[in-house]
């Protein structure tokens, strides 16, 4: 089977942590990534979950933003992602919190 060159653009700290992970399992950044690429080829699907829901530990964070926020009276409410876009053209003002 013929190889191919592939390139990728990766945060160096990212890049670095990733080797010393793969390092520590015996394999390199290539073979990691061709593992990947085996599974979601086999499987059809990436093989993990990938979702809009934020985990436990970032709802927490944005509870406590928003409290945080909302004590020295910048929080603003947004009813929808049009309500943001029309506040930042200055078409409509938001109702603080």
């Amino acid at each position: 089977m013929e190889n191919v060159n592939v390139t990728i653009r990766m945060d160096k700290n990212l890049k670095k942590q990733a080797d010393e992970v793969f390092h520590e399992l015996g394999m390199s950044f290539t073979t990691a990534v061709t593992l990947f690429t085996k599974q979601c080829v086999r499987d059809r699907k990436i093989p993990f979950e990938i979702c809009l829901e934020p985990n436990q530990e970032t709802i927490n964070a944005l509870k406590e933003l928003k409290a945080m926020m909302a004590e020295n009276g910048q929080y603003k409410d947004y009813n929808s992602f049009a309500e943001i876009l029309g506040e930042i053209d200055g078409k409509t003002k938001s109702k603080k919190v």
